[in-house]
C-alpha cells in the first residue's frame, strides 16, 4: 500500500510540474513526455485517461522519467507510435534478443532493430548493445535488473543510436 501511495504521489507531482519540456528541438508538453514517451508511453499507449495515468505512473516508478525524457530528446518521433510496437516486441522476446546480443547476431535482434527502421545499422547497434550489456554485467547490475529494466536498456540503446 505504501508503494502505491508513493507512486500516486509521484505521479501527481509530475503532473503538477511546469507543462513544457525544455529539451532542445522538442515542443512536446512536459506531461505528454511522461504519458507518450519512455516505457510507460510504449506499454500503455492510447489516449484513454487510464492509459495516460498508467503511463505516467510507470515512467515515474521505474526511473523517475529518465527514459521518457531521453526518448523524447533522442527520438521524439518514436514516442508512442513506432516505439510502442518496438518496446512490446523487445519485452515479449527478451530471452531470444539477449541470446542474439550474446552471439552478435540473430533473427530476434534483427527484428528489434528493424522495428525502429534501422536495418542498415544492425552491425553497429549490435556492437553497442554488446558493450552496454557487458558493462552492466561487469558492474553487477544486470543480474539485478528486472525484465522491464533489461528491455528498457535494449530499447534505449537502439532508439538513441538509430539514425533514420
Amino acid at each position: 500500500m505504501r508503494i502505491i501511495k508513493s507512486t500516486l504521489t509521484a505521479a501527481i507531482l509530475v503532473a503538477a510540474m511546469p507543462l513544457t519540456s525544455h529539451a532542445e528541438g522538442s515542443s512536446r508538453e512536459f506531461a505528454d513526455v511522461y504519458s507518450e514517451c519512455g516505457l510507460g508511453g510504449m506499454i500503455f499507449s492510447g489516449e484513454s485517461d487510464s492509459n495516460v495515468i498508467l503511463a505516467i505512473i510507470s515512467n515515474v516508478t521505474w526511473d523517475l522519467g529518465t527514459t521518457a525524457h531521453s526518448s523524447n530528446v533522442s527520438s521524439a518521433e518514436n514516442c508512442i507510435t513506432r516505439g510502442s510496437t518496438s518496446a512490446l516486441f523487445i519485452m515479449e522476446n527478451l530471452p531470444q534478443i539477449e541470446g542474439d546480443i550474446a552471439k552478435g547476431e540473430g533473427e530476434h535482434l534483427a527484428a528489434a532493430v528493424s522495428s525502429f527502421g534501422c536495418e542498415s545499422q544492425l552491425q553497429s547497434l549490435t556492437s553497442e548493445l554488446q558493450i552496454k550489456t557487458i558493462e552492466s554485467i561487469d558492474t553487477g547490475v544486470y543480474a539485478e535488473f528486472t525484465e522491464l529494466e533489461k528491455s528498457a536498456q535494449i530499447f534505449d540503446t537502439i532508439s538513441s543510436s538509430c539514425t533514420i
